[in-house]
């Protein structure tokens, strides 16, 4: 009885449920990623500026010294990323 139970569980299980709870995954995981494009999108357009923005934010804090230049030029080089657009020409 316990192992016919067992099987009986385990078909359920990979015939039915498996197959069900994977496809609601994929379904919600597919709205997300739509969800979700044009930000992973436009972080990917970036990739080739973060040199100029790393370069252009490190002589922004040249005036400052030590840990204050480095707390500013960390907390500018996300706010110039984060603001940053690619001109389309």
């Amino acid at each position: 009885y316990i192992v016919l139970r067992s099987f009986f569980f385990f078909l359920l299980w990979y015939l039915v449920l498996g197959p069900l709870v994977l496809k609601l995954i994929r379904n919600y995981l597919n709205k997300k990623e739509s969800e979700y494009q044009k930000d992973i999108s436009n972080a990917m357009d970036l990739f080739p500026y973060f040199r100029q923005i790393i370069a252009f934010t490190w002589k922004e804090t040249k005036h400052l010294k030590g840990y204050t230049r480095f707390k500013y030029f960390i907390a500018n080089s996300i706010s110039n990323c984060i603001h940053f657009e690619v001109l389309e020409r």
